[in-house]
This record gives C-alpha cells, structure tokens and sequence, in this order.
C-alpha cells in the first residue's frame, strides 16, 4: 500500500493531488513532488481545483517556477486574459495561448487598446501590437513604438517601454502628456500610461480635483498649477475662481497668472461679485455677467458693499448699476441699516428713516 504524502503549508491544489504519482500539477503555490523539475515545461496538469492558472499548460505558469502564475511586465490587457486559452492580441506582448506572432493566429483583440473592436490593426508579423497608436493615445503618433524611447502619460503603453512601471519611462512630459513635469512627474508608479492628481498645494483656491488633473492649465488659483508648462498667461486654459464661466481672457493678472485680475476702476463691490456667475447690481459699473442688460429684472445679487446697501429697491430700474437711493460715503455703521425701516443714529450721515428730532441728545 502507498501512503499518500501532505500538501505542505501553500498548497493550494487539492490535498490529495499533491505528489499522488499520477501527474504534475502546477500553479498550486509549492512544487508538486511529481514534477520533474521546476519548469513549466514539466506541467501535466494546470487546471487543477485551486491553481492560479486559467487555462491549459502553460497558461499564466511562470517559466522557471511552475508551483506560481505571472504576467509579463508589458502585458497591455487584463491580467486574466494571459494565459486563458484565447489567443489575444494588441497586449504588448505576443500572448502564450498564440501559436505564433502572426495576427492570423489572433482569436481576441476585444481586450486591447490599440484594437478593441477587430483584430484588422494588429501587425501582420507581431500580434503584440497594431499599426497604429490606440485611439487613446494623446502624445504625437510618431512617438507610439517609434523604437527610440519609452514615452509616457499618454493615455496607452508605449510599446517601447519595458513594463508599465514608472522606472521604465524615458520621456514624462511629451506634449499630450498628462504629465507637465519631467520623470517621474505625475505618472502612476505601476501604470506609466496614466497619471496620479496629486494633492493640492497650501494656498491653493480653485477646489480639489483640479491641481495637477492633466486636463487643463489652470490659473488665478492663488499658486501656479503643475499642468502649466510655462508661467506665460497664453496658456492659461481654465480660470475657475476668476471668471464667472471659466474663461481667462481679461479675468487674470497678466504679469502673475496666479491671480485674478482686480475689478475695473469704478466697480465699488468686491472682487468676487465681479468674478461670480451672478448678475451683481448697484455696484458702480455693470456687471459682465448681466450680459449687457441693464434693467432690473436680470439682477440675482444686490450686494451690501454696493451703493444699494443690499436693497433692491435702492437700485435704478433702467440702470442696474446705479442706485435711486444710495448709502451715503460718510455712513459709518452696518451698510445694511441705511434705510430699511428703522433709524439708525449715530452712523455718520443721517438716516432717510429718521424724521425730525429722532435723533435729538
């Protein structure tokens, strides 16, 4: 009678696979005792209940190790599709399933970036990638596989990158890129096709999610943003705290991108009624945001620092930018009280809700 042996710790095959005489099994954490040696080569067996590989020998069974799985560094499509028995093709690297690097032998390219909806861009002679760069790919299309160097943060693995770490790129800030900086820039550490949004800076105004997001240069947030490549207001392509729309044209200092520009001489609000989405009235001069309308239906804000005080009725009717009535330059207390119904003494300049002798010591 033969005593089976027990899986040592690892095993992840079932127990009574493990060194049985009968074949050897592969991926289940520790080498089978059936095995001739430690090769994928030796493998019998790679679908056993527990193996880490997905398809027949060899699958996803490393080379020299048959007791564990892996994938190669360049591999481009999901880490289930290595190995699986289907031929995919556009990954990065010519699949193990292929019989060969012919894009004849391809049976998938639904996985890959390059060709995700037919296999007809796969290079005839190198099912490793297409003819072309991937539709996400951002940087210039000479660059994509161009041989030279390992370009990165745009959108889809350079086929001259040696993995899809960040140590493996040459160039982070190609035009297109997601990342402004030089390498290691913003580029994910373990996916050098994309980037990482870093977090915003001390200082920093325009809101999280916006510094470093690689979608657009943005300006007036207070300190200057990573995706802008230069300091030169031309660039500015987003200016969220300075313009009520977002657009920079005339919204920014041009001598300090960083900043908005101070309202116009004449406008008596803060700068931020100046800046907002709303229509701001009585504010000295007509808002932008009023759309060259000035009559008082279009008003949202009547802001207190203006000459209205906060009260819409103090505004001009077919002037929203001035005022009927107006506080006072002299008036020293709560803008707000000038007016509204109680009098106010004291204040600096009288107020028209105090008659005669109301104010009396």
């Amino acid at each position: 009678m033969t005593a089976c042996l027990s899986p040592p710790a690892g095993w992840t095959c079932t127990p009574a696979t493990y060194g049985d005489g009968h074949q050897c099994e592969c991926g289940c954490g520790v080498p089978d005792p059936d095995c001739a040696d430690s090769r994928a080569a030796s493998c019998d067996d790679c679908l056993a209940q527990g193996s880490c590989a997905t398809g027949l020998c060899p699958s996803s069974i490393l080379a020299d190790d048959n007791a564990h799985c892996g994938v190669p560094a360049r591999w481009a499509c999901p880490v289930s599709s290595w190995g699986d028995g289907v031929c995919d093709c556009g990954c990065g690297v010519v699949d193990v399933d292929c019989p060969d690097a012919s894009a004849a032998a391809c049976q998938n390219c639904d996985q890959s970036s390059c060709a995700p909806f037919t296999c007809g861009t796969i290079q005839p002679d190198d099912s490793a990638h297409c003819t072309a760069p991937p539709f996400q790919w951002q940087c210039s299309p000479r660059l994509y596989g161009d041989g030279s160097r390992c370009d990165c943060g745009c959108g889809a693995v350079d086929p001259d990158c040696a993995s899809q770490a960040v140590s493996a790129c040459d160039r982070c800030d190609d035009p297109g890129s997601c990342s402004v900086p030089v390498c290691p820039g913003l580029i994910d550490p373990a996916a050098n096709a994309h980037c990482q949004v870093p977090p915003s800076p001390p200082g920093w105004t325009c809101g999280p999610g916006t510094y470093g997001d690689g979608n657009a240069c943005d300006c007036g947030c207070g300190v200057p943003d990573v995706d802008c490549r230069t300091s030169d207001p031309s660039i500015c392509a987003r200016c969220l705290e300075c313009g009520g729309d977002g657009k920079c044209a005339g919204t920014i200092d041009t001598t300090d991108p960083t900043q908005c520009a101070p309202p116009p001489a004449g406008w008596t609000c803060s700068a931020a009624a100046y800046r907002n989405i709303a229509c701001d009235c009585g504010c000295g001069l007509p808002d932008p945001m009023c759309q060259g309308i000035h009559v008082l239906y279009v008003c949202e804000n009547f802001p207190v620092d203006g000459c209205s005080g906060g009260k819409k009725a103090h505004v001009d009717p077919s002037e929203n930018s001035r005022c009927l009535v107006s506080v006072p330059a002299g008036w020293t207390c709560d803008r707000s009280y000038y007016d509204d119904g109680l009098c106010d003494c004291g204040c600096g300049a009288p107020d028209l809700d105090c008659g005669a002798g109301d104010c009396a010591p």
